[in-house]
């Protein structure tokens, strides 16, 4: 039974698609991290400038 590859073939074939669809899974779950990662930071860098000009004029005042 075990040496016949049409018994076991599309066995094998399931399992292949399976694990496909797990990795794709798995790969838009880490671009979407990725994505959120980027914006925060991409936010986190646009305040510097402006903190630092607040920072600036709140020294100016003193």
């Amino acid at each position: 039974m075990y040496e016949n590859p049409v018994y076991y073939e599309p066995i094998l074939a399931g399992e292949a698609r399976a694990i496909a669809k797990m990795l794709m899974e798995l790969q838009a779950e880490k671009e979407a991290i990725l994505a959120v990662e980027a914006a925060a930071i991409a936010k986190a860098l646009s305040k510097l400038p402006t903190e630092e000009a607040e920072l600036g004029k709140a020294e100016s005042k003193e």
